[in-house]
């Protein structure tokens, strides 16, 4: 790695350019006890190079190995992924396109099939046309109701000591009851006990017949719990809580079957799933123009069915056209979002410097010290941490508010926001902030944002070592811990609705919230702290350690986490590792850019600096030297 530390003192600077090396004391003075650490850290970085030194082509020959070397990681990282992609390339999946359609005409299966067929694109081998299925909907979500009123009914039963002898049913206790026995031919609810035996001997789930088997058994009938139907269940007839629930239990999946055996009962939605007989007629499908009309046709390789996000797919707003409306509106929020940390950051600067700030000086005065101290140094970091924390699931959700069809789709939008986020707010924010005050300013000093990023980004090191310092032996670790989801959980766990049935607790230790991860929050700060290693790595070659460290932990940390707690949701093939390939060599862009700025200021001066007679410049010098590689990276 470039070597940047020359003497224990910092070269003095002289206007705009610091004293070189033969300048300086030929015996440095040895750092003393009191050195300043700031100091100790600049001597580490390209600031004490200093200007004009034959060195700092050794920088350049370092920008063009870390360049390369990223290129061929890259180049291995995605190879693997193309092995992956023929691994997969006979599944049905790689067949299947899912198409968008608006043309009224194109809405049965056999329509859209003969209008894929005329293309001459391939043989299609299935059309199924996505269907809103509401009625269905609803009376498969009033069957789960009434299930989890019967189990939660069971467990209060249990509690209560209705229900002592919990011992399992075998095949003859669960059919019908023998109503001509002496024992319930004298009891008074006999029919009731007989229309019980018919709701129990229709049930074909086992669980369930073991259920209403238990509930049926309690004695005396005083002993069994009973409701209104009527409003709040404070009015209206009172009936027997386990029968009435039985009883619409059955209506309900009585229901559902006969819904589900006429499919063209429920109105089509503006998504078919059409699948051909080869990968290439799915492909060819996905990337031509396939109707002349906007928006009357438009296909795209399709989700495994496990990865459908169904809220998106299935309703009435899955048209294209609406589709196109929402993408835009919370684009729109995402890059709100994106200004509006710069307000968090404004805020807690503004709060230590309250004096500056005529109209909150007066309140406060009339706190007391340790009031005025929590207020200036606590709340602005717990508000920015709570804000960065919550950050993610706030993309998660504007993301399917965008009307992303699929849940890796939905991953990949929030990873590319967030790595956006970061990158900006991390690496770009000063310099970004310069070049738009100097837009805005027309009157104060003219630089051309090579000059601004290649003055400001070494000054900034020391803070992004500490970045990566605390990615690294703080936050990365502390995955294993999943602090915001045990917290999360541990909330639901204790809360009084938890522990209705075995099913609602089942639900509260074991939620999906700790079992899975959300690639596109997962892979973004492993990709931002490439980023910062590759674009530091020639300005303070220190920070490589440590992002070294970082990746040999975060190896170790989502190892364990992928064998021992995530669950896939879905498989897609290796689909997210285009879109990751493509942010990191956005990042080797800004390597390169930050170091053609770096290097032509340092060797050159400026861009007005005169050259020797017949020769470049020393700026021009260096520009032309990164050159190649930012243009190579481009195309």
């Amino acid at each position: 790695m470039p070597t940047n530390f020359f003497s224990g003192n910092l070269h003095p600077v002289v206007g705009n350019h610091s004293l070189s090396a033969v300048d300086a004391s030929p015996n440095p003075t040895p750092p003393t006890s009191d050195y300043d650490e700031k100091a100790a850290l600049k001597a580490l970085t390209i600031e004490n190079v200093p200007y004009n030194s034959p060195f700092l082509r050794v920088h350049l020959l370092f920008t063009w190995l870390f360049s390369l070397i990223a290129y061929a990681c890259l180049i291995a990282f995605y190879r693997s992924h193309v092995n992956l992609k023929h691994y997969y390339a006979s599944s049905i999946l790689k067949r299947t396109s899912l198409s968008k359609i608006e043309y009224r005409d194109l809405e049965e299966e056999v329509d859209l099939a003969a209008y894929f067929e005329s293309l001459e694109i391939g043989h299609v081998e299935n059309v199924v046309v996505c269907r809103q299925w509401t009625k269905l909907r609803e009376a498969v979500r009033a069957r789960m109701y009434y299930l989890q009123q019967l189990e939660r009914l069971f467990t209060d039963c249990v509690r209560s000591g209705a229900l002592k002898d919990l011992s399992p049913f075998t095949s003859d206790d669960l059919e019908r009851p023998d109503v001509n026995s002496p024992n319930e031919a004298s009891h008074e609810d006999s029919a009731l006990l007989a229309r019980r035996g018919i709701l129990l001997s229709a049930v074909s789930d086992p669980g369930l017949r073991a259920i209403l088997a238990h509930l049926n058994s309690i004695k005396p009938a005083s002993r069994r719990l009973s409701h209104h139907i009527g409003f709040l269940g404070l009015f209206g007839q009172r009936v027997d809580s386990a029968d009435y629930y039985a009883e619409k239990y059955m209506e309900a999946d009585l229901l559902v079957e006969e819904l589900r055996l006429v499919p063209e009962d429920s109105s089509c939605t503006a998504v078919a799933f059409v699948t051909f007989d080869s990968p290439q007629s799915a492909v060819l499908a996905s990337q031509i123009m396939i109707q002349k009309r906007p928006f009357a046709c438009i296909a795209q390789m399709a989700p495994e069915p496990r990865d459908i996000y169904w809220p998106n797919l299935s309703s009435r707003t899955a048209s294209a056209s609406i589709k196109l409306f929402r993408n835009l509106v919370m684009n729109t929020i995402s890059v709100l979002i994106f200004l509006s940390s710069i307000l968090w950051v404004a805020f807690s600067s503004v709060l230590p410097n309250w004096k500056q700030l005529p109209f909150l000086q007066e309140m406060f005065d009339n706190l007391s010290t340790p009031v005025r101290e929590f207020l200036q140094q606590v709340i602005p970091v717990v508000l920015f941490t709570a804000w960065t924390s919550s950050l993610p699931l706030l993309l998660i959700v504007i993301c399917q508010l965008q009307g992303l069809e699929a849940i890796s789709w939905i991953e990949q939008a929030v990873f590319s926001k967030y790595y956006t986020h970061q990158i900006f707010n991390i690496l770009l924010y000063i310099a970004g902030l310069t070049i738009w005050r100097q837009w805005f300013n027309p009157n104060g000093e003219n630089r051309t944002p090579l000059d601004i990023v290649g003055d400001l980004m070494p000054k900034s090191s020391s803070q992004i070592i500490a970045y990566v310092l605390i990615q690294t032996f703080a936050i990365s670790p502390a995955q294993l811990l999943n602090v915001g989801p045990l917290v999360f959980t541990w909330i639901i766990r204790n809360s009084p609705w938890s522990r209705n049935s075995p099913r609602d607790t089942s639900d509260a230790y074991f939620p999906s919230l700790l079992t899975s991860l959300n690639y596109g929050v997962s892979y973004t700060i492993p990709a931002v702290i490439w980023v910062i290693g590759l674009t530091y790595s020639c300005i303070a070659p220190l920070i490589l350690p440590f992002c070294a460290c970082y990746f040999l932990i975060a190896y170790f940390v989502n190892k364990y986490i992928l064998l021992y707690i995530h669950v896939p949701k879905y498989e897609t093939g290796g689909m997210h590792v285009p879109i990751v390939v493509s942010r990191l060599m956005y990042g080797v862009a800004i390597f390169q850019f930050t170091m053609m700025g770096v290097l032509a200021i340092k060797y050159g001066g400026s861009w007005n600096e005169p050259g020797k007679p017949g020769e470049w410049s020393n700026y021009v010098q260096m520009v032309i030297g990164v050159l190649p590689l930012l243009v190579a990276n481009v195309l």
